[in-house]
């Protein structure tokens, strides 16, 4: 697998108005939910609604698919996509981990399958709103939890959150290009446990 050594937004930059915060071209919802916190970021396309459905979802860098998740039909992240990504060494000394997860929620359509190798920028689906109401794309990047794939940890502690959740937009504009000094210094071991 090609290390992930820069990363990309999930979207293009289409701005819309689902949630009350915005950066230039995005805009998202970051809130505390009934006493819980929204976990990840909610990106949504211009007009908000139904706007920005089947617009492409990418790969934020290069990795492997590791669970493709049909929609159950009920409430949630409904059809959605992890991947697996082994950092580049530099990544690994910064974050103290030899991988991480991008996980996409409230597809429409799937465009890639398990075991699939993908590269940064790659089309991986159709942006839906599967398990929700409006169209719009759920981000998540985060350590391995060992808490499985359908677990939405929003009541968790702030400690805990914060041990294994990253905020994904701030994440990637920080890690956009590889440094050209990049450190050196020996990866960690790659052997982590799936989210399972």
């Amino acid at each position: 697998m090609k290390v992930a050594n820069e990363f990309t937004q999930p979207i293009s930059d289409i701005g819309g108005t689902y949630g009350q915060i915005s950066w230039p071209g995005y805009t998202h919802k970051q809130l505390r939910v009934e006493g819980g916190r929204h976990i990840g970021d909610d990106l949504n396309g211009p007009g908000g609604g139904n706007t920005d459905l089947g617009v492409d979802v990418f790969s934020v860098a290069n990795g492997v698919v590791e669970k493709v998740i049909p929609w159950n039909g009920k409430l949630g992240y409904g059809n959605h996509i992890f991947i697996k990504h082994e950092l580049a060494p530099y990544l690994q000394k910064k974050y103290n981990c030899p991988v991480i997860y991008s996980h996409y929620a409230h597809l429409d359509a799937f465009r890639c399958f398990e075991g699939q190798e993908v590269t940064k920028g790659q089309v991986i689906a159709k942006l839906g709103h599967s398990g929700t109401k409006y169209a719009h794309l759920h981000h998540e990047i985060r350590k391995p939890t060992g808490e499985g794939y359908e677990v939405y940890p929003a009541y968790k502690s702030e400690e805990w959150i914060d041990k294994y959740y990253f905020a994904p937009f701030t994440f990637i504009e920080e890690n956009k290009k590889e440094p050209e000094q990049a450190p050196t210094t020996s990866p960690l071991s790659t052997t982590e446990a799936s989210p399972q």
